[in-house]
């Protein structure tokens, strides 16, 4: 077996090539470390990935109504690290479950929707899901909107060992902060901005 098919970590950087392709030579169902920087057109297939623990992709593409699926990785059930950087839309799995490994997951980037067990996930200890911008503190979405991510009530929350957590624009809004946000009793880093912000 030659030692290209022993690749272990993979690291493609192709730039702003636009017909850009991994060598077929490559043996992709081994790689437990994938950094990819390039243009989402030269992206290869993450189903072929199916060891990875982490995972770095930071995308551009020229349309930025563009959106990337990124559903698939619910397979990955090893992914540690996931760290997405683009200038469209992520889709997010509905929820997290499937990967009981992943600590950290940051997306600097628009969020179609956010994984509904993402607060009591059992091993995430990081979570920045949003476009960062030079601001810490801004409003998630129009707080005159009706949707959200969590409902204030939310009941049954358990106490995970989540670190940080920053939902940044243009994710939900929150009328106050949650009640359950006490119950993250490992929480060192917490970024949102709510309508309203009792005195208590």
């Amino acid at each position: 077996v030659g030692l290209i098919e022993k690749i272990r970590r993979l690291s493609l950087h192709f730039g702003s090539a636009t017909y850009a392709t991994t060598p077929a030579s490559i043996g992709l169902s081994q790689v437990r470390s994938l950094s990819f920087i390039g243009l989402l057109c030269c992206m290869p297939s993450l189903v072929q990935f199916e060891l990875v623990r982490v995972l770095i992709l930071h995308l551009q593409a020229e349309d930025g109504d563009t959106t990337l699926p990124l559903r698939g990785i619910s397979g990955m059930f090893l992914l540690r690290y996931l760290q997405v950087r683009c200038n469209f839309t992520v889709e997010l799995p509905e929820q997290l479950g499937c990967l009981k490994h992943l600590a950290t997951l940051e997306i600097n980037a628009r969020v179609a929707a956010v994984p509904s067990d993402i607060v009591c996930h059992p091993s995430l200890l990081q979570v920045r899901l949003g476009a960062k911008t030079k601001h810490k503190h801004l409003t998630l979405s129009d707080v005159t909107s009706s949707r959200a991510i969590f409902p204030d009530d939310l009941s049954n929350v358990p106490s995970p060992a989540i670190r940080e957590l920053e939902l940044l624009p243009p994710i939900c809004s929150f009328s106050r902060l949650p009640a359950w946000f006490q119950r993250l009793h490992g929480l060192r880093v917490l970024e949102v901005v709510v309508r309203e912000l009792w005195e208590h």
